[in-house]
């Protein structure tokens, strides 16, 4: 029996099996963000289940290019700055960095917006790459009320 809109039984385990491992392992530790701890995991199971629907319905290449493209420009960016940031200790003996830490005090509202804005595209690239472990079933599986025959 499939449990959540016919997606495959191994796809919603897995990610229960997840979701038990982060609330062990958040709850070892004393946390000042459970409410967007919640939120992240309660956006992780829908985009997950969004992303199956997506791939069964054969929408969701596009959509793993662009998130993948973007977490790639994010990468190079993070990269491009931590080399900044090593060049500055090595080379110019510079004590304490304070680029980033200045401009965040100063656009508050912009440094939590891309902080959010990247927190929601790495859960929602981990919730595709966890559907498209599961793709071959996923693509087998048909929507919830749709009976068709299916002649081998």
């Amino acid at each position: 029996m499939r449990l959540v809109l016919n997606l495959p039984n191994r796809l919603i385990f897995s990610l229960t099996l997840i979701v038990s491992c982060l609330f062990f392992v958040f709850s070892v530790t004393p946390s000042d963000f459970k409410l967007e701890f919640f939120l992240a995991i309660i956006g992780f199971i829908l985009l997950t289940i969004l992303s199956g629907i997506r791939l069964r319905m054969g929408k969701l290449e596009a959509l793993k290019n662009i998130v993948n493209a973007l977490w790639n420009i994010e990468t190079a960016c993070v990269f491009c700055y931590g080399f900044y940031l090593f060049y500055d200790y090595t080379l110019y003996g510079i004590e304490q960095p304070e680029v980033l830490t200045a401009w965040a005090r100063n656009n508050a509202v912009i440094f939590s917006t891309l902080s959010v804005g990247l927190a929601f595209l790495a859960i929602l690239r981990a919730s595709i790459s966890l559907a498209e472990i599961f793709k071959n079933s996923i693509e087998k599986s048909k929507p919830l009320g749709v009976n068709i025959l299916i002649k081998e």
